[in-house]
């Protein structure tokens, strides 16, 4: 595992915020052997080593530690690089109890220290050794103590050296395990004071017999060999409480004068707790970490950013990603890949944005789309090591969903606006509000009113509906509000915006957001100011007012009973219609006296005023119009009828069959075809604005091609008339404009003559002659016999089939293109143009605008491929552009018609042309042309 694979697994900016809040004394090593970089350190290393985090990270272990190379005694070096060598080679931990390793000072010395050193390896996800956690124990009170120990003589001096050590230490003698000595640490660990002394263990630390350590005793003074661990824990009882703490161990056995086996056991123990703690918190801040990491649901990946020699950022290598990342992102298999290598397309602002946070260390939130991966993101990127760290980690979530939402309800909104905008009723949007605040109005309302938009937000109506009728609005409205109900306001007064008052009905329905919340009203007002006057005149004569409404419910009950049936289960609108007539008998008007629930929602009203009003109340051109005649042909014949009829009123299409009922009255059964007819109008509308305009530009074309002529011409003439009669008369720089001239007038004659074989192309009818393309590209291939001489070109001509088509055209076609192939040679190779042909079905085109009924058809595909000096494939639509060019003309004479008439030749054939290029690698032109 190389340091790379380290650095992606325990990211520094983790382990280093983790070690600065350990205990204990240890340090985090790369497993770039022999450095051995120092890349964490716990606060206590520090204070024991006297050294500093800026002295340490980064420094291989022993460039900051030397070897004492003046005392052989020092063997730290040596023993520290074969602990770790063996650490990585068996991936287990090894132990060093004592260890001589001496620390150097400012002024070139070393001072004495001695070490319990433990290497444990730490595991990466794949089972290797990730890194090596080295933690040592200053024990050099402790040694040198040992050593002036064996130097004392004389028991006092001993038992005061024991005593002192911060070490536990013990001395028991027989069976009984009878305790010797102990010092104070011995006694404070165990919670007892010295009267223990003299007396057996067993009785007086009964728990060292429960955790097997007296009986590890027994064998140390029967075999006379010492006893190692580290690490143990050990239970002790101190005022009543137990507590767990660890010790590193060494039980020596223990002789008396003379003897030659073992009487007793020597006990020294090291107190291990924080560093065994400090490694335990080690552990768990991984896992942790780690558990988070697999655990999100958002993507998290870390990256290094890549620079090239100029520092600019053009790539990025994968690191480390998370579970979540595949789905958030749609990539596979990318840890130790670029994201060049996955996407190769992907857009380079990616690599300014996390190039941007690897060098100034700012993290940045955005929201940004990937048309290479398909998917909009949300993401956070923050910056991740050192200064000189180019690594970068982001966390993402994919909004592709909520985008293409967003955008769905943005176009639904403004196909609302523009709907809404054409309707010639008012049309409003209320906020969720009591107090019935408006978001929206279409332009009826404010041509009506005079108001702009941004007036007329809010609850601006306040001003507009007269005073007197705001509380009937409010009393409709706000119990509506309160249980989330339609609403309709029967007729209330609106100020026109010179100021008289009309009467309006209003209506509106609920709307909800997608999730199911209530989001206020839409709705709509309509006129109805000449119903409102009529019915005051009513009014005002109630009792013959009421005769006709007793005569009119009786009639209308007849109807009813008769169509009930049919208007409660049809899914159809059915109305019924009764003639009005003058006194000679002609049907004037009429009037709709019945329709069912289908039938107001086709036609777009309210049901009050749609019943209300005659047909030519609301359309007065109704009787005129082909609806019209047919409604009057079928009352006077009695045959059905069906038609289409567009209601102004409601910009709505109907499609009616119509029956008569009787003389006077008419059955209308309908549907709405607003969305077919409009679509099929727009159709109609757009083909015939095609022809139009192609007709004009090919008229235009041949006609303004062909009136200059005779003017260039002229120029020409006129210009050489001139030079001849001045000759030996002018001067250098008057040549020089003549010169000019001449090739201008030369160049407009050019395209001049182009233009006009372009109009021969688009005005040609006849394609149903038989024409041998073999021989087509013969005849060119003579005409352009000296230009393929002069340019050493070899033509290479497979065998092309015999189509229908138009012969002139056929050579145009081969003409232009051989031409081209010519021209656009790259300078000093010798052009090298192939044409062959096969057959292709339509669905292998490969082109997006083959439509749908030619992709089973069979195409001659005759393809013409050079050498030449090629395009950028974005260029690969523009150059059948009329006038479109991609070199100046210093650099390539031509008009830029030449490919225009090839595309417009292959359209005129019913085919398809495709061209495919690269810069220096020469083009190809694939021509499809149909077979029958």
């Amino acid at each position: 595992m190389t340091n790379t694979s380290l650095t992606s697994s325990a990211p520094e900016v983790l382990y280093n915020a983790l070690f600065d809040a350990l205990p204990g004394n240890s340090i985090l090593l790369a497993i770039d052997a022999p450095r051995f970089t120092i890349l964490a350190a716990t606060p206590q290393y520090l204070k024991e080593t006297a050294t500093t985090k800026e002295s340490l990270i980064g420094k291989g272990a022993f460039e900051a530690f030397p070897t004492n190379t003046d005392d052989v005694n020092d063997t730290g070096e040596r023993d520290m690089r074969a602990s770790c060598n063996y650490v990585l080679l068996h991936k287990e931990t090894h132990y060093l109890p004592v260890q001589r390793y001496d620390l150097k000072n400012e002024d070139g010395t070393f001072t004495e220290k001695y070490w319990r050193v433990s290497n444990k390896p730490v595991f990466a996800t794949d089972g290797q050794v990730g890194y090596i956690l080295h933690s040592a124990e200053d024990i050099t009170s402790k040694i040198k103590s040992l050593q002036q120990e064996e130097k004392m003589k004389g028991l006092e001096k001993a038992h005061n050296l024991f005593m002192q050590v911060p070490a536990v230490i013990g001395i028991t003698k027989g069976n009984d395990h009878v305790l010797e000595l102990a010092n104070e640490s011995a006694l404070k660990l165990w919670g007892k004071s010295a009267d223990i002394i003299g007396k057996p263990l067993s009785t007086t630390i009964p728990e060292l017999h429960e955790q097997g350590i007296l009986k590890l005793f027994d064998e140390v003074r029967e075999t006379g060999k010492p006893y190692f661990a580290n690490e143990v824990q050990v239970s002790t009882y101190r005022s009543g409480m137990q507590e767990v703490r660890y010790f590193d161990l060494v039980y020596q056995p223990y002789f008396d004068e003379d003897a030659h086996k073992a009487t007793g056991v020597f006990t020294l123990s090291y107190d291990v707790t924080d560093m065994v703690m400090a490694k335990k918190k080690v552990e768990e801040s991984e896992l942790k970490y780690r558990t988070l990491f697999e655990s999100m649901d958002q993507g998290f990946c870390i990256m290094n950013v890549i620079f090239d020699s100029n520092k600019q950022p053009v790539n990025f290598r994968y690191l480390e990603v998370n579970p979540a990342f595949e789905k958030q992102a749609g990539l596979k298999d990318t840890v130790g890949k670029t994201i060049l290598e996955l996407a190769p397309d992907i857009e380079k602002r990616w690599f300014e944005v996390y190039g941007n946070v690897a060098l100034n260390g700012e993290p940045i939130r955005f929201i940004d789309e990937s048309k290479a991966l398909g998917r909009w993101f949300h993401v956070y990127a923050f910056h991740i090591g050192g200064n000189e760290s180019r690594t970068v980690a982001a966390l993402f979530t994919d909004i592709t969903a909520q985008k293409k939402a967003e955008e769905e309800i943005r176009e639904s909104e403004e196909r609302f606006r523009n709907l809404a905008d054409d309707s010639p009723m008012f049309v409003f949007i209320i906020d969720a509000d009591p107090t019935a605040s408006v978001s929206y109005w279409n332009k009826m309302w404010l041509d009506y009113t005079g108001q702009t938009l941004e007036e007329a937000i809010g609850r601006a109506w306040h001003g507009i509906i007269h005073t007197d009728d705001v509380p009937i609005v409010m009393e409709h409205y706000v119990p509506a509000f309160r249980n989330r109900n339609s609403y309709f306001i029967p007729a209330v007064r609106v100020k026109r915006h010179d100021g008289e008052y009309r009467w309006h009905a209003f209506k509106g329905s609920p709307r909800y957001l997608p999730d199911g919340d209530f989001n206020g009203y839409v709705g709509v007002g309509f006129d109805i100011h000449e119903q409102k006057l009529a019915e005051e005149a009513i009014k005002q004569s109630e009792a013959q007012l009421q005769i006709k409404v007793a005569e009119r419910t009786l009639e209308l009950e007849n109807q009813k009973n008769l169509f009930d049936n049919i208007l409660k289960n049809s899914s159809n609108g059915i109305s019924v219609t009764e003639m009005i007539r003058d006194e000679s008998g002609n049907v004037i008007d009429a009037n709709t006296i019945l329709a069912n629930e289908a039938a107001i929602e086709y036609i777009g009203l309210p049901k009050e005023v749609f019943l209300a009003k005659t047909a030519v109340e609301l359309d007065p051109n109704i009787l005129d119009s082909t609806y019209g005649q047919s409604c009057l042909r079928t009352l006077a014949t009695g045959e059905p009828a069906i038609s289409q009829y567009y209601m102004e009123i409601t910009g709505r299409w109907q499609e009616l069959t119509i029956s008569k009922l009787d003389d006077d009255h008419l059955i209308h059964i309908f549907t709405d075809v607003t969305r077919v007819k409009e679509a099929q109008l727009q159709l109609e509308r757009t083909v015939e604005e095609l022809k139009r305009s192609n007709a004009n530009l090919e008229d235009f074309a041949y006609a303004a091609s062909h009136d200059l002529k005779e003017p260039v011409r002229k120029i020409r003439t006129f210009s050489n008339r001139i030079q001849h009669n001045l000759q030996g008369r002018l001067l250098e720089q008057d040549l020089h404009y003549f010169e000019r001239m001449e090739k201008a007038t030369e160049r407009m004659q050019y395209l001049i003559d182009d233009l006009l074989e372009y109009s021969h192309v688009s005005s040609a009818t006849d394609y149903s002659e038989e024409i041998d393309m073999n021989k087509k590209v013969e005849q060119v291939l003579e005409d352009l016999e000296v230009e393929i001489a002069e340019k050493q070109a070899q033509v290479i001509v497979g065998r092309l089939p015999v189509i229908k088509g138009h012969r002139r055209q056929m050579l145009q076609l081969f003409q232009n293109l051989l031409t081209n192939a010519l021209k656009f040679g790259r300078p000093g190779v010798g052009p090298v143009i192939k044409i062959s042909a096969a057959l292709v079905k339509g669905e292998n085109i490969g082109m997006p605008n083959v439509p749908e009924e030619c992709r089973s058809r069979m195409y001659n595909l005759v393809e013409i491929s050079d050498n030449g000096i090629g395009f950028q494939q974005e260029y690969a639509d523009k150059i059948f552009k009329m006038f479109q060019r991609l070199h100046s003309k210093a650099e390539y004479e031509g008009t830029g018609i030449g490919l225009a008439i090839v595309r417009k030749v292959v359209e005129n054939h019913k085919g398809f042309i495709r061209a495919d290029s690269e810069p220096g690698q020469g083009t190809t032109f694939s021509i499809f042309l149909p077979t029958e």
